[in-house]
């Protein structure tokens, strides 16, 4: 229906402005959507018209996802309980705050004052900070006059007192006598457009100075004479400081206000004090969570499920958790959406294996399947981010020399024996499809490469195309990852693409791929693909083992060494880099224990002495669903031994290192207490 610029249709609310079958938006409910003052804005037809578009879309995939039946999948109930009583407490504890606001609002200088002089550390300039006094003249000549003349601060308010201005500028002038007895920073002192030059010259300034004239958007000229400076993080004046000071005081208020109406509604509703455990930040805490906390990790770990000790830990963990947790979420750290898909189908995958059934899952936790994979996916994405956080926190925490052997001083009687150990080097390379079993790939990749170039979504063909499962369902999306985690081809395009630029046709091993770059921030992108994978079942192998036995060959009659042959031609990324050396996923470590290898490396290691180079052999990679063949170099093997500096320095180094970063996150956590609210029931 057309709508007039007046919006006649108010005189009567209930009339129908948008139908989907039984279905309609009425105008009192569009009135409420986008705001009771809505038609006295100009752009309001235009805000009413996509508000509209929008609610016909939305319904017609709500009544569609009515069919599929939707409304009754636990996951989609649980997320609508869920919003449904987030809007409920919000408008709730709005209200309550509204109630207390004049007093929360009200704050005397004297109060101001006393906040400022017990936390003055903390009320700081974030950048160098003037105090000026700006000087605005009508034009050039004026200006350089007013330069030149000028002895002091006091001979040049008598120049500008004497000086014929206009109106304007005269009050501009007046003003700005007020506004020098305050330090302010360069973005509000600006007053051309360039700042960075402006900043410059303010940092170079002697004081008693002119900044040269600008001139401004009206056509007249300003500059500033610098009475006083003062670098970054200074603790600020207190007449600076004091709008910033009741800003914080009403934050305050606000927060004990908070705290003080969640706690009377708890002590009123004994029911659901009884549940609640611990709060921390907004979010609570409840007994059930910390009960199928400690019942999941006893399965996991073979624990008494019932320990009250046990318990207590898992509370404790809990809390500090969701500190950390509350702090990557203010920071925006990232997470692999995609990643997080996977692991969670993988512990699924796991509990299943382990209990027999998906029912039995279900019975176990007493959840459908589908509320229990979402409770993994959230459990796996916070753990992503906890992670991502105590990573940044500790990053720059090392050890010394001394640091290490007082280590060892204090815990050397404690320390483990070694087992066997072995230090190892490999080539890898993986075998490829042959030319005349890749045509069937080619064929559908240029298919939906024709598809694309006509203009179809990418999207779209990533969803209905696309044999990477993980992705597909998410339209392609690999989500944010960091440089170096891709395989090589692939890493080598996306990073040449522009945001929302579409690559040609790339070939890896697991197949052609066609890349589209969503996003890209610093050394981390968010890349979309769709992969035509390769018919795994026609495999060239002999290939591979001639090419591995030529190198091995060329290695031993001294033609390259080892380290340069594996950075040049293994196809094992992460060890290439590193020369061939395989390290201890855990410690990081060159020293592997032999008891950890896959049975395939134990047999060829236990054929070669110290120094010698396998033959090529079968090798799996589980995490890339894939086999490849590599030839060893046995480099070092450790009999089994007391752990000891001389030996063993660059394990203990490691053990020193985790206790010092643990010790440096304990640290970190609990001045992380003393910022975010927290408490245990």
């Amino acid at each position: 229906m057309g709508f007039g610029c007046e919006w006649k249709i108010k005189t009567s609310k209930n009339i129908v402005v948008a139908k989907v079958k039984d279905d309609e938006l009425t105008a009192d409910e569009l009135y409420f959507a986008i705001g009771r003052n809505f038609s006295k804005s100009e752009d309001s037809v235009t805000k009413a018209s996509i508000y509209i578009e929008d609610w016909k879309r939305r319904i017609s995939l709500y009544r569609a996802g009515l069919k599929e039946g939707l409304d009754k999948d636990s996951e989609v109930v649980f997320l609508i309980n869920k919003i449904t009583q987030k809007i409920i407490a919000e408008r709730y504890l709005e209200k309550q705050l509204e109630a207390k606001s004049a007093n929360i609002q009200k704050v005397d200088s004297s109060e101001v004052r006393r906040y400022y002089i017990e936390r003055r550390d903390i009320f700081t300039f974030d950048d160098e900070a003037f105090r000026v006094q700006r000087v605005f003249v009508e034009n050039e000549r004026q200006a350089k006059l007013i330069i030149k003349q000028t002895i002091d601060q006091n001979h040049l308010e008598t120049i500008l007192d004497t000086t014929k201005f206009s109106f304007e500028i005269r009050e501009r002038n007046i003003r700005e006598r007020v506004n020098k007895a305050r330090f302010r920073n360069i973005k509000d002192l600006q007053l051309g457009e360039d700042k960075e030059k402006e900043k410059k010259e303010l940092s170079s300034l002697r004081i008693n100075s002119f900044t040269s004239p600008t001139k401004l958007m009206d056509s007249t000229y300003g500059f500033m004479y610098l009475l006083e400076k003062k670098p970054a993080k200074t603790i600020m004046p207190f007449e600076d400081a004091y709008e910033m000071v009741k800003s914080s005081i009403i934050a305050d208020r606000k927060e004990r206000a908070y705290i003080q109406i969640i706690s009377e509604i708890l002590k009123k509703q004994t029911e659901i004090l009884e549940k609640i455990v611990a709060v921390i930040g907004e979010e609570i805490v409840l007994k059930s969570e910390i009960d199928g906390r400690r019942q999941f990790f006893a399965y996991q770990n073979q624990l008494d499920a019932t320990s009250e000790d046990l318990w207590n830990k898992m509370l404790d963990a809990t809390i500090d958790e969701k500190l950390i947790l509350a702090k990557a979420i203010l920071d925006s750290i990232d997470v692999n959406e995609t990643g997080i898909d996977m692991e969670a189908k993988q512990r699924f995958n796991y509990l299943t294996s382990k209990l027999g059934s998906e029912k039995s899952v279900e019975d176990y936790f007493g959840k459908s399947s589908n509320s229990i994979m979402y409770d993994i996916k959230t459990q796996v994405k916070n753990q992503q981010l906890i992670s991502s956080m105590q990573q940044k926190v500790t990053s720059k925490v090392s050890v010394s020399n001394k640091d290490v052997n007082a280590f060892y001083t204090q815990y050397k009687d404690s320390l483990p024996d070694l087992p066997l150990q072995v230090e190892l080097s490999r080539i890898v390379i993986f075998p490829s499809v042959d030319s005349a079993s890749k045509i069937e790939s080619i064929n559908k990749i240029r298919e939906i490469k024709r598809k694309l170039d006509s203009g179809e979504e990418f999207e779209k063909l990533a969803r209905e195309f696309s044999d990477d499962e993980g992705s597909a369902k998410h339209e392609g999306d690999l989500g944010f990852i960091k440089r170096g985690e891709f395989v090589k081809n692939f890493e080598a395009e996306v990073f040449k693409l522009r945001e929302n630029e579409v690559s040609g046709i790339i070939e890896t091993e697991f197949g052609l791929h066609i890349i589209k770059l969503v996003e890209r921030r610093g050394e981390k992108v968010r890349a979309k693909h769709i992969l035509a994978r390769f018919d795994q079942s026609k495999i060239d192998e002999e290939s591979v083992v001639q090419k591995l036995n030529k190198l091995r060959r060329a290695i031993l009659n001294g033609e390259i060494s080892f380290g340069l042959a594996a950075r040049e031609y293994s196809q094992d990324e992460e060890s290439a880099q590193r020369g061939g050396d395989m390290v201890d996923a855990n410690t990081y470590s060159l020293r592997l224990n032999y008891n950890d290898l896959q049975t395939e490396i134990k047999q060829v290691v236990d054929s070669l002495k110290v120094g010698e180079i396998s033959s090529p052999h079968k090798v799996y990679f589980s995490q890339k669903e894939a086999y490849a063949f590599q030839i060893l170099l046995l480099k070092e093997k450790t009999i089994p031994h007391k752990m000891n500096l001389e030996q063993d320095y660059t394990l203990i180094q490691n053990f020193a290192l985790q206790q010092m970063k643990q010790m440096h996150l304990r640290q970190w956590i609990e001045k992380l207490k003393s910022e975010i609210y927290w408490v245990k029931k």
